[in-house]
């Protein structure tokens, strides 16, 4: 594997890289040049019709020998301003080809809580608290690959990964969410079987 590809949205989201290069007989070969990061379309929701202007930085490592260590560190800095504030992600712990060391670190601003779920390990964070907020940080060194039967459905979780997210549940998901589905139509009345079968849901979800 010699080409790394990182996908971000530049209209709320800036990529900053702080190293690529070669781990090679103890020594680190550095090939971190600007100039060769190529920008590509993603638009991962095109075959729905969605286009959110996301792109893909792409970048070739020359020279890549068996037995070297590829390693690279750089951050996506800015949320989307539609979450007010909130996150979540997946922290991979392993994956299906040799991952040397994974090390992640999540800050949070003193007023926002991080909940995490781990799925398939049982590595907590450590977390530090700075003036500014908490750090939480995962350090991880698979032993090896992990292995997946090609047979399995795409949702099945199999990885190691830890779930984060800065809302408790998914009724704080819905509490966030509504405002975004209002209309302006104050005359528009939603059929009664609609508004029961929602009604339904509401008292689950809430």
């Amino acid at each position: 594997m010699s080409d790394i590809s990182i996908e971000f949205d530049p209209s709320f989201q800036k990529l900053v890289f702080h190293k690529i290069g070669i781990e090679r007989n103890n020594k680190f070969l550095n090939q971190l040049d600007l100039n060769k990061i190529t920008l590509a379309s993603t638009e991962s929701g095109k075959e729905r019709h969605l286009y959110d202007g996301s792109m893909t930085a792409l970048y070739h490592l020359d020279g890549v020998q068996k037995g070297d260590v590829i390693a690279i560190s750089y951050s996506i800095e800015g949320f989307n301003p539609v979450h007010l504030g909130h996150f979540s992600s997946n922290l991979h712990h392993g994956f299906t080809i040799p991952v040397n060391h994974i090390n992640y670190r999540v800050f949070a601003k003193n007023n926002q809580v991080v909940y995490y779920k781990n799925i398939n390990h049982e590595l907590d964070p450590t977390i530090r608290q700075e003036e500014s907020g908490k750090v939480y940080s995962w350090t991880s060194r698979p032993e090896k690959p992990v292995e997946l039967d090609n047979n399995l459905p795409i949702w099945t979780l199999d990885l190691p990964m830890t779930s984060i997210s800065t809302q408790k549940n998914w009724a704080d998901v819905v509490q966030w969410a509504l405002p975004l589905f209002r209309t302006r139509d104050t005359n528009f009345r939603l059929p009664d079987p609609i508004k029961e079968s929602l009604g339904e849901r509401k008292k689950r979800w809430l």
